[in-house]
């Protein structure tokens, strides 16, 4: 008697596993495009800027991260500041749902910068992009289209700005999106065809995936 219980016991734990952590999770098929482990990725490019992505120790439990620089400066004539970096990762993904990443956190202080992704949808190219200073200055998503060129642009749910009374320069925070539901908002007719590019303004980033 006992046999048959503890034998139904298994039973139920083993299918709770499948069910609840295994067959019923949404982060499927994922693909890391880059961890610095094994040195850059060769498909880091700066589209604009003089500055390039590089390798630094991470203090993450990984050996190391990338770090993209970034430069604001303030205009002599205007007053106005300027980062001119933007970098890009090729990624290519015919099938992704969500972008996750990781955003650090080495000690050093890192300004505003934003990141996105490049989609293909079913009405054209999308820009998607995430800004902690819509979060600073409560400003609501908006939607640009500049002759055909639409960007979206939100509030991120995590901190990204390092030091200058935000978060912890050691800080570790794990962003994670879901594009489809970002695309919706104001899209909701629209669908992803597929992900073709990483896009960052600079941060200490490890872990970039798509899934």
């Amino acid at each position: 008697m006992s046999i048959n219980i503890l034998t139904k016991s298994i039973i139920i734990i083993t299918l709770f596993f499948f069910l609840g952590c295994g067959a019923g999770d949404e982060k499927k098929n994922t693909t890391l495009f880059e961890d610095v482990e094994n040195g850059l990725s060769p498909n880091w490019h700066t589209v604009s800027g003089n500055q390039s992505p590089r390798a630094i120790e991470a203090n993450n439990g990984s050996t190391y991260c990338v770090e993209l620089p970034v430069t604001w400066s303030q205009n002599e004539n205007d007053g106005y500041w300027n980062n001119p970096n933007e970098y890009r990762l090729t990624l290519n993904s015919k099938i992704a749902q969500g972008l996750s990443l990781d955003i650090g956190g080495t000690g050093k202080a890192v300004p505003h910068y934003v990141v996105g992704v490049k989609l293909n949808t079913d009405f054209g190219e999308r820009t998607l992009l995430w800004n902690s200073w819509y979060n600073h200055h409560n400003l609501e998503a908006n939607y640009k289209n500049d002759a055909g060129m639409v960007t979206m642009v939100f509030p991120s749910p995590v901190e990204m700005v390092r030091g200058f009374g935000f978060e912890e320069t050691d800080v570790w925070s794990h962003f994670d999106v879901d594009l489809t539901s970002y695309l919706h908002q104001f899209e909701p007719k629209n669908e992803i065809r597929g992900v073709y590019e990483f896009i960052a303004t600079g941060g200490i980033l490890d872990n970039i995936s798509l899934y």
